[in-house]
C-alpha cells in the first residue's frame, strides 16, 4: 500500500481544506502587501504631487490676471493712473515671484522651475518695456497738447490783429483808375 492510500478520507479532506486556507491566507498576504504599496504611492502623490498641482494652477491663475491686466496700462490718461496700474501689476509680479518660490521649494525638477524662472523674467522686462513706451506716450501726448494750444493761442491772436487791420483799411474799388 502506498502513503496515499493509507489516509482517510477524513485526512484527505483536511488537507484539501488546509490548501484552501493557505492559499487564501497566501493571497490575502499578497493583497496586504500590494494595498499598503498602493497606499504609500497615494500618500506620496497626495502629499507631493496635489499641492504642486494646486500651487501650479496657482501660478497660471496669476500669470493670466497680470496678462489681462497689462493692456489696462495702455489706456492710461495721466501719469498718476499710470502710477497706479503699475503698482497694481507690481503687486502681481510679487505674487508671482512668491507662488514661484514656494513651487521651486516642494519641487525636485529644477530644470523646468528654471525655465518657468526665464518666461516670468521675459514676461516682467516686457512689462517694463510696456511701461516705458506708455511713459513716453504719455509725454508726447502732453507735449502734443501742449502744442495745439500753443497754436490756438498763435492763432486767435493772430485773428484778432487781421480783424483790427481790417477795419482801418479802405475798400479798395474794383475800378482802378
Amino acid at each position: 500500500m502506498t502513503a496515499r492510500s493509507r489516509l482517510g478520507i477524513r485526512a484527505k479532506l483536511f488537507f484539501a481544506f488546509a490548501a484552501v486556507s493557505g492559499t487564501t491566507v497566501i493571497a490575502g498576504l499578497a493583497a496586504w502587501l500590494m494595498f499598503s504599496q498602493v497606499r504609500d504611492l497615494f500618500h506620496g502623490v497626495a502629499g507631493r504631487s496635489i499641492p504642486e498641482i494646486v500651487g501650479t494652477l496657482g501660478l497660471q491663475t496669476e500669470t493670466q490676471a497680470l496678462a489681462g491686466a497689462a493692456p489696462t496700462l495702455l489706456a492710461v490718461k495721466t501719469p498718476a493712473q499710470q502710477q497706479q496700474e503699475v503698482a497694481a501689476l507690481k503687486a502681481r509680479q510679487e505674487v508671482i515671484a512668491r507662488r514661484l518660490d514656494a513651487i521651486a521649494a516642494s519641487r525636485t525638477d529644477q530644470q523646468s522651475i528654471a525655465r518657468l524662472k526665464s518666461l516670468i523674467s521675459a514676461m516682467n522686462d516686457k512689462l517694463a518695456s510696456l511701461d516705458r513706451a506708455v511713459a513716453d506716450r504719455l509725454k508726447l501726448s502732453a507735449h502734443g497738447a501742449e502744442t495745439v494750444k500753443a497754436a490756438r493761442m498763435r492763432k486767435e491772436s493772430s485773428t484778432a490783429c487781421c480783424c483790427r487791420r481790417r477795419k482801418k483799411r479802405r475798400p479798395i474799388s474794383r475800378w482802378y483808375p
